[in-house]
């Protein structure tokens, strides 16, 4: 069966702040994965029509600085706050249409929030893994990826999505073009998910 993985950190902070001869603080970090079935999709093979889904230069830096120039400038030059005004100006754009509940609950992670419910919902979620450790390196993420495959050793030549924040991108992608690990971890497909990206967007 189909799977999209998520990684990511968690920290227990509600800790008493009372340093003593061995540490200044009782906080807890911990790494923590976790799978949603996807039912109505099969697997996605690694390399199909004998293309890897995996780009081996990485990224093609030639290529976006070719379609930034030739294609999008004068769209990514302004700023949104700078577009937002001249879209008000010239009448494309009502204020009173934003849409408020998706500003108030970008952040709330509530699943009973209506318009939320759905793609919010925890139903079929399965922990893989969760522990004690940092999420602040290479090193750190395979640890975490080690999380997947100690027990879905099955995954061969298929493809595993794993949704991560932006740390999670760059770590796991830097892994994925290390000689001495590729073979190992080929399957994850680093993603940058709706949320984080909405998140990273207003913070």
């Amino acid at each position: 069966m189909f799977h999209v993985y998520n990684v990511d950190d968690y920290h227990a902070i509600h800790e008493i702040r009372r340093p003593d001869t061995v540490s200044t603080s009782t906080a807890k970090h911990f790494a923590t994965c976790v799978a949603k079935p996807i039912i109505e999709s099969s697997f996605v093979p690694i390399i199909f029509n004998n293309i890897s889904i995996h780009n081996p230069s990485n990224v093609d830096a030639w290529r976006i600085c070719w379609y930034l120039i030739n294609q999008y400038t004068g769209i990514f030059d302004n700023s949104y706050l700078d577009n937002q005004q001249c879209w008000i100006s010239q009448r494309q754009l009502n204020i009173n249409e934003f849409d408020r509940v998706e500003a108030l609950t970008v952040h709330i992670y509530n699943d009973n929030i209506t318009e939320r419910k759905e793609e919010r919902s925890m139903k079929g979620l399965q922990l893989v893994g969760f522990k004690e450790q940092h999420l602040h390196s290479v090193h750190d993420y395979i640890n975490a990826l080690k999380l997947i495959l100690s027990i879905n050793e099955h995954l061969g030549q298929q493809v595993a999505p794993i949704v991560a924040d932006w740390p999670g991108q760059i770590f796991i992608r830097k892994a994925l073009y290390t000689d001495t690990l590729s073979r190992k971890i080929e399957s994850f497909l680093p993603m940058l998910d709706p949320l984080h990206l909405s998140l990273n967007s207003q913070e």
